[in-house]
Parts: structure tokens; C-alpha cells; sequence
């Protein structure tokens, strides 16, 4: 009986949001698992598969939940109020802000590795929140992922580089 408990402790404040929201109205979710971006390296035949490839394989998941349709139907943006109070033991190294939108990126380490790296993009025109779980995640490498996979709100990484 101990073992679920230890299970669920281990659980990221990023993971817990994602999967309290996933699947509810006026939330998209998408969760990619690393048997999807080896499929889509083998069906990806161009130059640019061989830095896809090396992006890819230090993640594990990306997780993307888009929360733009909610906006309408409430007045409290939970990405501000929920989520982003849990983010105390995330390094964050990036913030963007403009016409009220804020852009936030994170890392979490353990042992010296990134083991999460999170966009949290809020405000009041889109709400989304980008997860990208892998073992030791290397950031310069993710920006070519942004540039190959058309993922929603990850887009900013190339600005980590140009801050």
C-alpha cells in the first residue's frame, strides 16, 4: 500500500495541473510520448531529422494543455492562480511580457540535470502550458524541436538564447 503513495509524491506541481485539467471543457490536452518522435524521425526524411533526432532524446514526453476557450467562460485564470504559486522550486529563465500576455520558462533540476522544462504562456488572450519531461534535457537542442514540431507555445525557446 506504500508504494502508490511514494508514486504519487514524486508527482511535479506542472504534472498534478496538467492531469487535474486534462480532458475537462475548455481545456485541449496533447500528451506526446517518445515512441511518437521516433515515429516522427522515421517518417521525416529530411536534413534536419539527424538535430530532430539528437532534440529528442533526452525527453521523455511533451505535454501541451491550450486553455484559450476557457477564457470566456470565467473570470479566474487558473495558469496564474493555481499553477503558477506551485513553481517555487522551478528556476525560471525567461519572462516575456506583452500587451498582457506573460511568458514564462522553467527548468526544474535534479542532480544537476534539467528534468523538466515548462513554457507558461498567460494572459488574456491564450492560456497554455508546455511540459517537456526527459532525464537531462538539453536546451540549445530545443529550439531546433520548435523549428520541426509545430507545437503551440513553444515557439519562444529560440528567445532563451537571444536573452
Amino acid at each position: 500500500m506504500l508504494f502508490p503513495f511514494l508514486t504519487m509524491a514524486q508527482e511535479s506541481p506542472t504534472i498534478k495541473f496538467f492531469e487535474k485539467y486534462s480532458g475537462e471543457d475548455g481545456y485541449l490536452s496533447v500528451y506526446i510520448t517518445k515512441y511518437s518522435f521516433d515515429f516522427f524521425a522515421k517518417i521525416n526524411s529530411e536534413e534536419g531529422n539527424q538535430a530532430f533526432q539528437k532534440a529528442v532524446s533526452s525527453l521523455s514526453s511533451i505535454k501541451v494543455m491550450d486553455g484559450a476557450s476557457r477564457l470566456s467562460k470565467t473570470d479566474t485564470n487558473i495558469f496564474y492562480t493555481e499553477l503558477l504559486p506551485t513553481l517555487s522550486e522551478y528556476e525560471e529563465i525567461l519572462m516575456l511580457k506583452e500587451d498582457g500576455q506573460v511568458v514564462k520558462i522553467f527548468t526544474y533540476t535534479n542532480n544537476e540535470k534539467i528534468t523538466e522544462f515548462v513554457v507558461l504562456n498567460y494572459g488574456p488572450a491564450e492560456n497554455i502550458l508546455v511540459i517537456m519531461e526527459g532525464e537531462d534535457i538539453n536546451i540549445k537542442l530545443l529550439s531546433k524541436l520548435s523549428e520541426t514540431m509545430n507545437i503551440k507555445g513553444i515557439e519562444h525557446i529560440d528567445e532563451i538564447d537571444s536573452k
